[in-house]
């Protein structure tokens, strides 16, 4: 296939470009610990506090906060969108649906697969059956040995959906935690639109948390905070769990978001309570990354979900993955997030469709050369899926 040899050589040649990862103060510094992942469901930037989610709150704080951290939504299916980038370091295509029609493609570097290589049991976890968004299959594609439904053990859909069950159900702890060391990919549900009256599962919440129910707010953000509390219980839960079984002081959890807060079905409520400015700017979301005896910094570089991976693989001490991300803590990185519209953010602009939004401090050619390596990011991109450019490999 003529067109796929020229992809590949596109590709083959956007990596020799790159600069090679530059080992740096944070490599290596969990070399051997344990790993929890997990993906949180709408619980935005201003959704995660001391007031919400004390327990996230607490993590973040104590732990490295990256916090000009970006997801951009590149495909229709939100969440599995942030879920594809995270765990392969790739961008799935714009308005496409991957879950499909890359199972069998090779992710070699994926979490899974880089994890397992170094001898870890690899688990993801969710609420939701295997053939939802197909990850069943594409969890195996990512390296893990089994993706396990929380509905197989639950008696229902309220029960499950309340994520604290996901570390409450002694069968599916036990598969976290069985045989060290683990990496454990968990998926939370609680923070799922929609926040309204007729949501079973945020009449729940609200029942449980009474104190989230202020008449002052729209009744979406009560809603939307309460479900966020579910979630933080089930953190604090796993944290006494793992401590009970002597377990917290050798595992590291990294926690993100899968994307904004974008089920809120008023846009001006969103943007009132978001910090953002509107726009693409909406997209960014927590990320940190906590472990006991952490010592507390804050990462203010710009950064995106693809850059996840790469952050990880350094800190434990992995091979660097061969995939468009950068390490945040790889000096040779400036940062940067790129949307699938072209608009790119870097710590000294932001460029929106082709329009200087704000700059401070970058030079004309500067944010051309920028301009044409977002361009160039997304065509790399989609020829690494185009080709299953990994299976030679």
């Amino acid at each position: 296939d003529p067109d796929g040899a020229e992809k590949r050589a596109r590709v083959d040649a956007f990596f020799a470009e790159r600069p090679a990862h530059q080992e740096n103060e944070m490599t290596g510094l969990l070399a051997g610990k344990n790993l929890i992942l997990v993906q949180l469901e709408s619980i935005d930037d201003f959704v995660l506090n001391e007031q919400n989610t004390p327990t996230l709150a607490r993590l973040q704080r104590e732990g490295i906060c990256f916090s000009e951290f970006y997801t951009p939504q590149y495909s229709n299916g939100y969440t599995f969108n942030t879920e594809f980038a995270a765990q392969t370091g790739l961008y799935p295509y714009a308005n496409g649906n991957v879950a499909y029609s890359l199972s069998r493609s090779a992710f070699p570097d994926a979490v899974g697969s880089l994890f397992g290589d170094a001898g870890y049991t690899a688990n993801s976890f969710h609420k939701s059956e295997a053939k939802f968004y197909n990850r069943g299959a594409m969890h195996q594609a990512f390296g893990y040995e089994q993706y396990h439904s929380a509905l197989h053990y639950a008696s229902g859909e309220l029960e499950v959906g309340v994520d604290r069950f996901l570390v409450d159900c002694d069968e599916l702890y036990a598969r976290m935690i069985d045989t060290e060391p683990f990496l454990d990919f968990l998926i939370t549900y609680s923070g799922h639109l929609g926040y309204d009256e007729i949501d079973a599962l945020t009449t729940y919440a609200l029942e449980q948390y009474p104190e989230y129910a202020d008449d002052s707010r729209p009744y979406e953000i009560n809603g939307l905070f309460a479900k966020a509390r579910l979630t933080d219980d089930m953190f604090a839960r796993l944290l006494e769990r793992l401590a009970e079984d002597g377990l917290l002081e050798n595992t590291v959890l990294c926690v993100y978001d899968d994307h904004y807060a974008y089920g809120l079905t008023d846009r001006a409520v969103l943007e009132e309570y978001s910090a953002a400015a509107g726009g693409r700017l909406l997209e960014r979301t927590p990320c940190f990354i906590w472990y006991e005896g952490c010592t507390p910094r804050t990462v203010d570089k710009t950064m995106q979900t693809v850059d996840l991976l790469p952050t990880l693989a350094n800190l434990f001490g992995l091979p660097a993955p061969r995939t468009l991300g950068r390490d945040a803590f790889d000096p040779s990185y400036a940062g940067c997030a790129i949307f699938p519209d072209g608009t790119w953010l870097t710590d000294a602009a932001y460029v929106q469709n082709g329009k200087v939004v704000w700059n401070d401090g970058m030079a004309e050619e500067e944010v051309a050369e920028m301009n044409a390596y977002a361009r160039r990011f997304q065509e790399v991109n989609d020829a690494i899926l185009d080709t299953d450019y990994y299976r030679e490999i």
